[in-house]
């Protein structure tokens, strides 16, 4: 009775310190103990668990968590809109930056001037490098971000290719902070960019430009070996290839193709055929045709927008000149293959009427229009013999009123000029079947000219130095090299005339030579050769290089268009297996978790490398040990963290790398082989067992105590 009461009294009325009861009996503390001990064994039983997989305590700090001190990397493209594309990858030290400060940043590293003004609204750009907005503000500098949500698209037709779009921004550069892997782009506000992060550069059409420089921003091939031939089934290709959005647009003599840059048909349209090279405008590819008829053709998918007919007493030929195309209309000539004049005219790009055309000049032949300062530049072929297929004078260079085709200038030469003129600085240059080449002023005025045997060749203007190849039909060539004011640097004799026009891009000079034997040359801007091709079968090539996205294109006679893309490393697909795990490499692929004595597969065998095959594959496995082959397999003998290394040769002698971490844990810590996974449970039945036995001792004790 009296323990009772005892118990009653503790159990009603225990004095409670900090939320506890305070007992003062052992039979009472047994029972609680008693009645605790389920919930204490549960978290016994899962305590082990919990420890083996590392779940307790553990944080993570994910990359863009905006922690100071984080580094941030950024593209910036900068879009001139007359062809010319740059691009600067910008890594931002500090957070919050502004869109403004990595276009410094970008400008600086480029070496373009950046002006801008500023207001309680922020900076506004009016220039970039030598584009300024003009005074009745007829353009204006745009800024765009790009948008890969694949949700809505301003500019139409994901400007390029893929699934992302150049969306116009809606605050200030100096307003928005970027973040890690953002990219914007400025670009005039009369041009829809037309470059993108996965296809970044565009050749928009023959010279690259519409200055017709022939000087692209773009790494070029280091090697000739070719990515692939793509077959068009035409009997010769005499014109250039243009690109944009991960496809190449050629006209040829059979019809007019639209590749895939896999080297796979897009669409084909055979109305539209032969010596026109393409241009790109937009969703637009346009073209003129052995009909006499201009044409713009849907981009995605090769439907005509519109038609102009612009040369109405074809012969066979056409229209044989190259499309420029400037701030919504295109400009390009007219060949007149019957005798009489021929012409230059001005379409609307987006509808195909004729703005002007100027009738009053000789034939047009070759010769893409150069566009700059509200003029239009163009050489003069004369007045065609059909007879003895010769031309007659008039011939020379063209200046025109860019915005009512009024003829302001000619400057006549002693032969024809098929030649595309460039326009750098204060010069024009340009070629002539006269044997020369000349520079002239912007008003028409002589500065110098050069003997370098007759040429149709365009030149290219690119860091102070002008390169022109010269020769005819399985004559003798040379590539030319002169420094701005007409001393000559060097020059470069080939077994066949060059025909074709020079391109100039990271540090090389592309350019073929248009005979039996017909080959694809780089050479150094110092006149060393980088590399030669002769494509098979053997046959002429008149067409000039184009480069899209750091990869060459050019077209020969026997009906192929050849994708150089240099050294370009494999593509790489790996597995790494163990027991039921798989996982796959090397995107997305992060530590890869394997059990000590287990055996591990790596499994590359389905990588592969477009110009060739592997030669040789390498695994070094971290812990000393390597091997070789597609497929291999090892063990760890060792836990802890390893860097695996797979290395890929082709059959240029080139290798790649590529690491990833292997984390090799204890096989009773990771459940591995054997009956290592019982082990947890093997604790827990044993803490489940003391725990009987303790209340067993209590309860036989408590007994006694009675």
């Amino acid at each position: 009775m009296e323990r009772r009461e005892g118990k009653e009294g503790n159990a009603l009325g225990g004095r409670c310190r900090g939320g506890y009861v305070m007992e003062n009996d052992n039979t009472l503390g047994r029972r609680t103990w008693r009645a605790k001990l389920p919930a204490v064994i549960l978290v016994l039983l899962l305590l082990p668990a919990a420890v083996l997989h590392g779940t307790v305590g553990q944080t993570s700090n994910g990359p863009g968590d905006g922690t100071a001190g984080e580094r941030e990397d950024v593209r910036v493209c900068i879009d001139m809109g007359d062809g010319r594309v740059f691009w600067a990858d910008i890594t931002l030290e500090e957070v919050n930056t502004s869109a403004f400060n990595a276009t410094e940043r970008a400008c600086g590293s480029l070496g373009l001037f950046l002006g801008a003004s500023w207001s309680e609204w922020g900076a506004f750009v009016y220039q970039i490098g030598d584009m300024a907005s003009p005074p009745d503000w007829s353009w204006w500098w745009s800024f765009y971000v790009w948008n890969d949500s694949g949700v809505g698209d301003d500019v139409g037709d994901g400007a390029g290719g893929g699934e992302g779009f150049w969306e116009m921004s809606m605050v200030g550069a100096s307003s928005l902070n970027l973040s890690d892997g953002d990219a914007i782009l400025w670009t005039p506000s009369n041009h829809r960019p037309l470059a993108t992060p996965d296809h970044p550069f565009p050749y928009t059409g023959f010279r690259g430009n519409l200055r017709n420089t022939g000087r692209v921003f773009s790494p070029a091939p280091t090697s000739n070996d070719p990515l692939w031939a793509y077959d068009t089934g035409s009997y010769e290709v005499d014109s250039t290839p243009a690109g944009a959005g991960g496809m190449i647009f050629l006209n040829t003599w059979t019809g007019f193709a639209a590749v895939y840059d896999n080297g796979t048909t897009a669409w084909w349209r055979p109305e539209v055929r032969g010596m026109s090279s393409p241009a790109i405008c937009g969703d637009l590819v346009v073209a003129g045709s052995t009909n006499g008829t201009v044409y713009a053709l849907y981009r995605s998918n090769g439907s005509i927008c519109w038609t102009a007919d612009i040369n109405l007493s074809p012969v066979y030929s056409g229209i044989t000149s190259s499309p420029a195309i400037s701030d919504g209309a295109v400009y390009i000539g007219v060949f007149n293959e019957s005798g009489g004049n021929g012409g230059l005219c001005k379409l609307d790009a987006s509808t195909g009427q004729i703005v002007w055309h100027l009738d009053n000049i000789s034939s047009v032949h070759l010769s893409k229009p150069a566009v700059s300062d509200g003029r239009v530049y163009v050489g003069e072929m004369g007045l065609f013999n059909s007879t003895a297929f010769s031309y007659e004078p008039p011939y020379g260079l063209l200046c025109v009123n860019e915005s009512d085709g009024s003829l302001l200038w000619r400057f006549s030469t002693g032969g024809p000029v098929a030649s595309s003129p460039a326009v750098a600085g204060n010069k024009v240059f340009f070629s002539s079947k006269d044997g020369r080449l000349y520079a002239i002023s912007l008003e028409g005025a002589e500065m110098w000219n050069r003997s370098i045997g007759a040429s149709i060749s365009s030149p290219a203007v690119a860091d102070g130095r002008v390169y022109v190849g010269s020769g005819g039909f399985d004559s003798e060539g040379r590539l030319w090299c002169f420094d701005l004011n007409g001393s000559l640097l060097w020059n470069l004799t080939t077994t066949g005339g060059i025909q074709s026009s020079p391109l100039v891009a990271d540090g090389m000079v592309f350019f073929a030579t248009n005979e039996a034997n017909g080959t694809i040359y780089s050479l150094s801007t110092d006149g060393e050769e980088v590399w030669r091709y002769t494509p098979e079968p053997r046959q002429y090539i008149l067409s000039s290089p184009a480069l899209v996205d750091g990869r060459l294109y050019i077209a020969s006679d026997n009906g192929m268009l050849y994708c150089f893309a240099g050294d370009v490393p494999p593509t790489v697909s790996f597995t790494v297996s163990s027991g039921e795990s798989l996982l796959e490499g090397p995107e997305g692929l992060d530590v890869v978790d394997v059990v000590a004595g287990s055996e591990v597969f790596f499994n590359a065998s389905n990588s592969t490398d477009a110009s060739g095959p592997l030669l040789s594959v390498a695994w070094d496995f971290g812990d000393g040990t390597t091997a070789h082959g597609l497929v291999v397999s090892h063990v760890y003998s060792e836990p802890g963290e390893y860097n695996v290394t797979l290395e890929m040769a082709d059959d240029e002698g080139n290798t790649y790398q590529y690491t990833f971490p292997v984390r090799v844990d204890e096989a009773s810590k990771a459940g591995g082989g054997g009956l290592s996974f019982l082990w947890p449970y093997v604790g827990a039945a044993a803490v489940i067992f003391l725990g009987a036995a303790a209340v067993y001792l209590i309860r036989k004790r408590g007994r006694k105590g009675e």
